[in-house]
């Protein structure tokens, strides 16, 4: 009986510390694609940002 209980007991513990183990990769991987999609929004930004010097360029060329 005091077995049973220390088994479940260890079970319940062993379970609780994978749950966190998996809550805790579950937020390294979000963190991770958060990141990636900050980057990718960045780097569109540059571009656009790039893209409109150069077309306001363009257009003043254009008018002279």
């Amino acid at each position: 009986m005091v077995s049973d209980l220390n088994f479940e007991q260890r079970n319940n513990t062993n379970i609780q510390i994978r749950l966190l183990q998996m809550k805790h990769e579950f937020y390294e991987k979000l963190r991770n694609v958060e990141n990636r999609y900050k980057n990718e929004i960045e780097d569109l930004t540059r571009r656009y940002e790039q893209m409109k010097v150069e077309n306001d360029t363009l257009e003043k060329r254009l008018k002279e």
